[in-house]
């Protein structure tokens, strides 16, 4: 049967903001409404109707040392969420989960069937399916679009219905209207990705002062990319700059001056990316992007953030990003290492894009849909 209304369910900024440009790509023909199960949603601004509870964790959904002991602590804010999936969720044609097994488990924990997973966490490179994730996703999901043929294979080998049409955070990397590459005039350039977290003011913070260590960055274009919904005043006073803001028109935001010189801009972070030769970033899957760009990113590890999270992402980035210390001294370093060395950096944007893969599976569920 034609399907007339889809509920999308995603778990995060990063995952919300994937969703919403699946949504903006899918039929009109559909009736589509998202329920983004942590934080405000603000990536569907615009794009479609928000359902069910709002839930915010103390983490922030971010996984650090002692983060899911406070996150149990608040309730974990599950008991409205399963109301919302054991009643209202059942009552669409189909759903589709973007993100981790939060929404799958929802899901199934519901009684909800899952038309498409798409999974945008996992990789056959550092982090499997669990036996127990195997269960669930067998017992819960139609179809399984994950991010490598790694995962694809292994689910299959149980039965389940899995393949890799690509990576869907490369389909949904927003262009934008911002043209960064027309207000870019040196010879080299640098985006910044402060993060979608309460730490991004802390994060932009450190990384300006490690931008003011790099020897010539004044003939270096700086552009920072920001999530919907930040606001460059609190930016700006972190890092000891002045906001001059603009109407907001393609995306600009203004510029922040001082002692350093940073272009900022909101909804075009494909654009931002394209202009730039290597990204500071603390974002997560604005980082990922990055890296399927062949951009090299350079990060820090966020405080407090568990070994297994940090091994998972060495096996799963390779040399394709630099994480240093804490400390503007180390960043900086990685950054006049990778500016003054043409050919590493163009070697470490080669592993970015073989490790994070093309794009092509908004295709793929365009196509199961139209089934």
């Amino acid at each position: 049967m034609p399907i007339r209304n889809l509920l999308i369910i995603s778990n995060g900024h990063g995952e919300d903001s994937i969703a919403a440009e699946i949504v903006r790509r899918l039929p009109e023909t559909i009736e589509i409404a998202a329920y983004p199960t942590l934080g405000d949603g603000r990536a569907y601004d615009g794009v479609c109707p928000i359902v069910g509870p709002r839930r915010h964790l103390p983490s922030e959904g971010h996984r650090q040392k002692g983060s899911l002991r406070r996150d149990a602590r608040a309730g974990f804010g599950i008991a409205q969420a399963l109301r919302f999936m054991r009643g209202e969720a059942r009552l669409y044609d189909a759903i589709i989960v973007v993100g981790d097994m939060l929404g799958v488990v929802m899901c199934w924990l519901g009684r909800c069937r899952v038309r498409i997973y798409v999974d945008v966490y996992k990789t056959g490179y550092a982090n499997r399916y669990s036996a127990l994730e195997r269960w669930i996703i067998g017992r819960s999901c139609d179809l399984v679009l994950t991010r490598d043929d790694i995962l694809a294979g292994q689910l299959a080998a149980t039965g389940i219905n899995a393949r890799c049409a690509g990576n869907v955070m490369m389909d949904t990397l927003v262009a934008g209207d911002y043209d960064a590459t027309s207000v870019r005039q040196h010879g080299r350039a640098i985006a910044i990705l402060p993060g979608s977290r309460a730490s991004a003011p802390a994060n932009f913070a450190l990384q300006a002062a490690a931008l003011r260590r790099v020897p010539g960055i004044a003939d270096i274009d700086l552009f920072g990319a920001l999530p919907k919904g930040s606001d460059p005043a609190v930016l700006a006073k972190a890092a000891g700059l002045s906001w001059t803001p603009t109407d907001g028109a393609a995306g600009g935001l203004g510029t922040l001056t001082g002692d350093l010189t940073v272009h900022l801009s909101s909804g075009s972070l494909g654009a931002v990316l394209a202009a730039a030769d290597l990204v500071l970033g603390q974002g997560g899957t604005a980082n990922m992007q990055a890296l399927g760009l062949g951009k090299p990113v350079v990060s820090f590890l966020a405080e407090n953030a568990t070994d297994s999270r940090r091994k998972r992402n060495a096996v799963l980035t390779g040399d394709s990003r630099i994480v240093t210390e804490r400390t503007a001294e180390a960043l900086a370093a990685a950054l006049v290492r990778l500016l003054s060395d043409d050919a590493d950096r163009l070697r470490r944007g080669a592993i970015g894009r073989e490790r994070i893969g093309p794009p092509g599976a908004i295709r793929a569920i365009i196509a199961e849909l139209s089934r």
